[in-house]
């Protein structure tokens, strides 16, 4: 390490003093220190600045000239952003954020590499630890002249405790005195000379030094803790479920589903009615008579069919081809099954000939 020079806080002398600190790079990183300066200008800024648009600046109700014979360009106010003293378009408006982030690693590298720089310009040097008893200024401008600084552009680097010395050095010119948490890169870079407290050299190394942090795992560390089989957790014995008692069946309408028994009216019905279609055996059927102004089936004993219990795809088709004034269908109900079927009874010669026709039309498809 390079020899520095060590000023006395008290008898104000002067000597030399190896330099050893991991605070200190053999190369300082250039790009670090600039990112880091520029994130730190930025976050200076207050983003206050505002303009006025047309609508925000004061005036320009009348209108300039008249809209048209004037062979002029047309306007409308005094305002306007192209006029003298006019609206600004598209102008800076306040509460701008202009801060920019650094990681950390970047940030601590170009704190180790401003340090190194003045070190490597000889431009710092350490002072003993302490105190004045109270804030003189003439203290501070003794202990620059003793060591040649007087006048020129100067960083004091202190610990917590140094307030007298802080309070000293406010008011001499070009002088600048902070402690070693609120030091920033661009004060050491801005400062010629950096005379710093050998007590906050040593805090100022541990906040910043990579080393003292918890240094990262190897990857084949890594891929050992992966490797290793982990223990499998021991089971608790388990209770045997106990059977679940079957639910009641809650008491719903069936539902009702129309299955052709006619092999006549196979070539009529529709694909979809044949995957829908079930067959059963036909019970008791009941008639069909007509239909509600509701559109529900009425019954031969004079009872209601609701509609809705009759899915559509099949209902379409009973509204087509057997349910009329002068056709009959029998439709016969089984709850267990949930199955409708149905058959055509007392076919008449206008249904054969309809019936026929559908067939027709249906082939030609």
């Amino acid at each position: 390490m390079k020899n520095v020079k060590l000023i006395n806080l008290n008898s104000k002398e002067v000597s030399q003093v190896e330099l050893n600190s991991p605070l200190f790079l053999e190369k300082p990183n250039k790009q670090a220190m600039y990112d880091q300066v520029i994130a730190e200008n930025s976050g200076r800024r207050q983003g206050t600045h505002s303009t006025l648009t047309r609508a925000e600046v004061r005036g320009g109700g009348k209108k300039v000239i008249a809209q048209k014979h004037s062979g002029r360009a047309q306007h409308g106010s005094i305002r306007e952003p192209e006029m003298p003293g006019g609206g600004i378009v598209f102008g800076p408006k306040p509460n701008r954020n202009y801060k920019k982030g650094v990681n950390k690693q970047v940030s601590r590298l170009a704190m180790m590499s401003a340090f190194s720089y003045r070190l490597n310009n000889d431009g710092l040097l350490l002072l003993t630890d302490g105190d004045f008893s109270k804030p003189l200024t003439k203290d501070v401008v003794a202990l620059l002249k003793a060591a040649e600084l007087y006048g020129k552009k100067v960083l004091i680097v202190t610990d917590l405790e140094s307030q007298n010395l802080i309070k000293s050095s406010n008011n001499i010119v070009r002088v600048e005195a902070k402690k070693y948490n609120q030091v920033s890169v661009k004060d050491v870079l801005n400062a010629n000379y950096v005379v710093i407290q050998q007590n906050a050299l040593e805090l100022l190394a541990k906040a910043v030094n990579p080393s003292e942090l918890p240094a990262k795992e190897a990857p084949e560390a890594k891929k050992a803790k992966v490797s290793a089989p982990k223990a499998e957790p021991k089971k608790a014995p388990t209770k045997k479920a106990e059977p679940k008692k079957e639910a009641a069946k809650k008491s719903e309408k069936p539902k009702i589903h129309v299955s052709k028994l006619d092999a006549s009216l196979e070539d009529v019905v529709s694909d979809k009615s044949k995957k829908v279609a079930k067959l059963a055996k036909q019970k008791e059927p009941i008639e069909i008579v007509g239909k509600t102004d509701d559109n529900d089936y009425v019954l031969a004993d004079g009872k209601q069919l609701p509609r809705e219990e009759v899915v559509r795809e099949i209902d379409e088709e009973i509204n087509e081809f057997f349910v009329g004034k002068e056709s009959n269908l029998l439709v016969t109900v089984h709850p267990k099954e949930d199955i409708v079927d149905y058959v055509r009874t007392k076919p008449n010669s206008k249904d054969s000939d309809n019936l026929s026709n559908l067939a027709e039309k249906e082939s030609k498809k």
